[in-house]
């Protein structure tokens, strides 16, 4: 059976998370340029040390489910897929943009949702983790 971990040198990992971006207040624009974001941001972890597992867009806001390595912080990853994703946007739809956002430079709203997903459920682990010793 294959291991969902990853194993590196001196350890083993599984590190996965539901990560939630939001266009700036709440604009309903991933119709127009969600398959725009998601090329970007399958660009925005190449050679990282995150990679993109799941990829979708809602009207207003894009859910991603993200692996990453424990060297890699959640916000690290946040940071580099709006940076890269609003800056490319930008460069390609500046007119279109600039009629949604005026001068200001911006896609992303700044909060973002992002939760854990693990193999095992809650409940599996605190019994594990009590029944230990």
């Amino acid at each position: 059976m294959k291991s969902n971990y990853t194993s590196k040198n001196h350890s083993k990992y599984h590190l996965t998370v539901h990560l939630i971006l939001c266009t700036k207040y709440r604009k309903p624009l991933m119709k127009k340029y969600g398959n725009t974001i998601k090329e970007l941001v399958l660009e925005s972890a190449k050679d990282k040390r995150f990679q993109i597992l799941r990829l979708e867009d809602d009207e207003n806001h894009l859910h991603m489910l993200i692996d990453f390595e424990p060297s890699c912080s959640i916000s690290y990853i946040i940071k580099t897929i709006k940076a890269y994703t609003t800056l490319k946007l930008w460069d390609k739809y500046e007119d279109d943009l600039k009629k949604e956002y005026f001068k200001k430079r911006v896609f992303w709203s700044s909060g973002y949702f992002v939760c854990t997903v693990g193999d095992a459920s809650r409940e599996n682990l605190t019994y594990y983790i009590e029944n230990q010793g």
